[in-house]
């Protein structure tokens, strides 16, 4: 069996991806613990990557219920970490401040909102 091929992409690369801004998702996965949104946003002030999202629900295993996060919707990430991009466009990375960062494009695969306990009534 063939591994996937992966891809070493720049900063620059990533932030010129138009399919990441308009109906994208970012999610970060830590400890077996998934932070994940729609993006509005990513935000580059010269050292520090910032992604801003819609919203941003959480879930955690063994229940892998998504629960709607009332006061978190951005992420923020140094320049210092390289993105790959991976199979079916989906670009990612890990950094120490977020755990593993995975951006979905448009085309790719969505946290479905009616799926987010407390999204639709919030």
């Amino acid at each position: 069996m063939n591994a996937a091929p992966v891809y070493p992409l720049s900063w620059e690369q990533v932030l010129e991806r138009k399919d990441l801004l308009i109906g994208g998702d970012f999610e970060s996965l830590r400890d077996d613990i998934s932070f994940r949104g729609p993006i509005a946003n990513i935000v580059f002030d010269g050292s520090t990557i910032t992604i801003v999202c819609h919203w941003v629900a959480q879930t955690t295993k063994p229940n892998n219920q998504w629960v709607m996060l009332k006061r978190m919707n951005e992420f923020s990430i140094t320049l210092n970490i390289e993105p790959f991009e991976g199979e079916n466009g989906l670009i990612y990375f890990a950094c120490d401040q977020i755990g593993w960062g995975f951006f979905y494009t448009s085309e790719g695969e969505k946290l479905n909102p009616s799926l987010v306990k407390g999204l639709i009534n919030s």
